[in-house]
């Protein structure tokens, strides 16, 4: 009797190398639940796929962004990426679950320890914040 085991497409691709670049992410996904190391902390989780870039044998591959609520700025270059707009200076609590569905652009490098992509940087899809 045969055993299959489904590999999908994306399974592949979670595991492929590719050049670093800036590349055009879809926010797939976006959950909130406990922090890794501190469960006691709220952390986002954003899934999103590569559609286009630098390295087109590495489209479809999946991305995974965390936004955690013990380090609130650093959140705010994907916040701002994904709206287009800068947040105000007093501050804001925008809904990171509009951004499902929304492109962004990400500067993306291999991470070697956990064998997967990794957002060093982010700005809007367009490449200029809108006034």
């Amino acid at each position: 009797m045969p055993i299959n085991f489904a590999v999908s497409r994306e399974d592949i691709l979670r595991g492929k190398q590719g050049a670093p670049g800036w590349y055009t992410l879809l926010v797939k996904n976006v959950s909130q639940g406990p922090g890794k190391n501190d469960p006691q902390s709220n952390t986002v989780t954003i899934k999103m796929v590569i559609e286009d870039g630098p390295d087109k044998n590495v489209f479809g591959a999946p991305v995974t962004h965390y936004l955690s609520e013990k380090a609130p700025g650093m959140a705010v270059p994907f916040l701002e990426a994904v709206t287009g707009r800068r947040l105000p200076e007093n501050g804001a609590t925008p809904d990171v679950e509009k951004s499902v569905g929304r492109k962004v652009k990400a500067y993306l490098k291999w991470d070697l320890e956990f064998k997967s992509w990794k957002c060093q940087d982010f700005m809007p899809e367009s490449g200029v914040f809108a006034a």
